[in-house]
């Protein structure tokens, strides 16, 4: 009977473990998660649309190194980053949910804010990966 558990609770210790270190799901990013964060995080994060002027973009300028150093969006999920994946994924969903990020001093350059939706769909998102 010992040995039926112990081997039972070792199964159960590797599909643990299996399931933390599963890869992230690309697809799970496509829809409306990937449209929040190209309109309100690539400007700095990603590549720069060509359509972004004025002061929005003189600050998107400014801040892109030190932005890519967090993490980068130019080839799409997932992510580069200094972090891990689920680091990574825990700083953004806390930026977002305090509203830190994007800030609101460039959103009102852009004239743009992220909708509480979008918000909400990157905070679920990143609870799901």
């Amino acid at each position: 009977m010992l040995h039926v558990f112990a081997t039972c609770a070792f199964i159960g210790l590797l599909a643990a473990r299996g399931a933390a270190g599963e890869a992230p799901d690309p697809a799970s990013y496509t829809g409306p998660v990937e449209r929040a964060f190209t309109i309100h995080c690539a400007d700095c994060h990603g590549v720069m649309p060509a359509s972004l002027s004025g002061a929005a973009r003189a600050t998107a300028e400014k801040k892109r190194k030190r932005a890519h150093r967090k993490f980068g969006m130019d080839e799409g999920f997932p992510f580069t980053s200094k972090w891990q994946l689920p680091k990574l994924l825990a700083e953004i969903r806390g930026e977002v949910a305090e509203e830190d990020m994007p800030p609101a001093s460039y959103m009102k350059k852009k004239g743009v804010t992220m909708t509480e939706a979008e918000r909400q769909a990157i905070i679920d998102w990143t609870q799901t990966q």
